[in-house]
């Protein structure tokens, strides 16, 4: 069982949730350059498919949206799924 919050000894950590698409949005907007390069720009949508976005084969049980908080300010968020494995052409090698 993943425990998220030994992923940081330097910020809280929390699990994201709907509850917290403003908070997401106003940290993804912050950040032009990146959307600029790696499209669409953020919106309430977006954030929404990502919160519920799974590879094949997986579950919302694998899906942790993290959000890294530096007192109150969301600095980070990470998109972690639990023994996601990507095969690389055919063969038996994994990621």
């Amino acid at each position: 069982m993943l425990h998220i919050s030994q992923l940081s000894t330097k910020y809280k950590i929390k699990k994201m949730g709907e509850e917290d698409i403003s908070r997401i949005l106003n940290l993804e907007n912050g950040n032009p350059l990146y959307f600029a390069y790696c499209p669409p720009k953020p919106c309430r949508e977006t954030v929404l498919n990502d919160l519920k976005a799974l590879p094949e084969g997986k579950s919302l049980e694998d899906k942790f949206y993290i959000g890294f908080f530096e007192n109150d300010s969301l600095i980070a968020i990470m998109d972690f799924i639990i023994s996601f494995q990507k095969k690389i052409r055919s063969s038996s090698v994994y990621l």
